[in-house]
């Protein structure tokens, strides 16, 4: 009752309303269905059981849909008008899914695009991948309609998940086919469930997205780095409370000796007195000092002479990233120590 002969020739096999939908027509559906109406046998209370099931299924929303439509599911046989569950099915599914050309393109254009939906999957979850593959593939067989280059797309996309070990065996299976020592089925699930087996396993053992240790160097400097720009730029509250605060905050400096590191304005003297002591600008010192300038005995410091070398240690080799933030810590570090 749900399976239909599509073309002219004899060998062709029957398919599946439910598999197929893309290919039955209504029309092919309505011709079988007036033949097994007018016969009145087992076919005839199957279809009529089978639309009250379906009716009583449907939503108040989904039955607008289609009620409508019942000249699609409603046959008049010898001047009667009767019901027919295979039809109804036919317009369900019409009016979920569009089985046009530009459909079919559309899910092409999905399964080719297979690397670009890797890359957005959080965590490059691989069940969660396959389950978008497989339901692209089932609506293009439904429209009758195949793919001859899945299994390049699923390699494609496979080589972009986050998880560098799962990659590198991937790529080994890609070798593996592409000199053909490993045979795989063009449609796709032989591959699948080799590499579901494998995420799977992973995941249970703890070893999916599991870090390397060269990754982990790079996150933990990344992180020192973060650290010593927090300790070079502070941040500082703003004062509330008007200029009592602000006066107050700039007593405090002064007992601290933060007045030390101002340095004397444009025509100001460059000798000053606090608590009782004399005291100097001091070009060198770049603060008020108690000696004399002429008495300064500090070299002038020239950043350029200071020089911080790096070296890998050798039992570990680090990547150019590593190396990059490391480097980056140096100079970070270096810029404190002038301060």
């Amino acid at each position: 009752m749900l399976t239909y002969h599509i073309g002219d020739h004899v060998g062709d096999h029957p398919k599946n309303l439910c598999n197929h939908y893309g290919e039955i027509s209504r029309e092919q559906i309505r011709d079988c269905t007036i033949k097994y109406l007018k016969e009145q046998g087992r076919s005839a209370q199957n279809s009529e059981q089978m639309f009250h099931c379906i009716s009583a299924s449907l939503t108040s929303d989904d039955f607008t849909k289609v009620v409508d439509a019942d000249h699609n599911y409603m046959f008049d046989v010898a001047s009667e008008l009767i019901t027919n569950g295979p039809s109804l099915l036919k317009v369900v599914i019409d009016s979920a899914y569009t089985n046009t050309h530009s459909s079919s393109a559309i899910v092409c254009k999905n399964l080719s695009n297979l690397d670009r939906f890797m890359e957005d999957l959080k965590d490059s979850n691989i069940e969660l991948f396959h389950y978008h593959v497989k339901e692209n593939v089932k609506m293009l067989d439904a429209a009758g309609e195949t793919t001859s280059d899945l299994l390049v797309n699923l390699f494609k996309a496979y080589h972009l998940a986050k998880d560098k070990a799962f990659v590198s065996w991937v790529a080994h299976k890609h070798s593996a086919w592409y000199e053909g020592t490993l045979p795989l089925n063009p449609n796709g699930n032989q591959l699948m469930e080799l590499a579901e087996s494998y995420y799977k396993d992973s995941v249970a053992t703890g070893k999916w997205m599991h870090l390397t240790d060269d990754e982990q160097k790079i996150i933990m400097l990344e992180m020192q780095i973060q650290d010593l720009k927090q300790k070079k730029h502070p941040k500082v509250d703003k004062p509330r409370g008007g200029k009592k605060n602000i006066g107050r905050n700039r007593e405090r400096e002064e007992k601290k000796g933060a007045w030390k590191k101002r340095p004397p304005k444009q025509g100001e003297k460059n000798t000053k007195t606090f608590q009782g002591k004399t005291y100097h600008w001091c070009m060198k010192h770049k603060q008020w000092t108690v000696h004399k300038p002429s008495e300064c005995h500090l070299k002038e410091h020239n950043p350029r002479e200071k020089k911080i070398e790096v070296e890998a240690p050798e039992e570990t080799k680090l990547s150019h990233q590593a190396l990059r933030s490391l480097i980056k810590l140096a100079a970070v570090g270096e810029e404190s120590d002038e301060e």
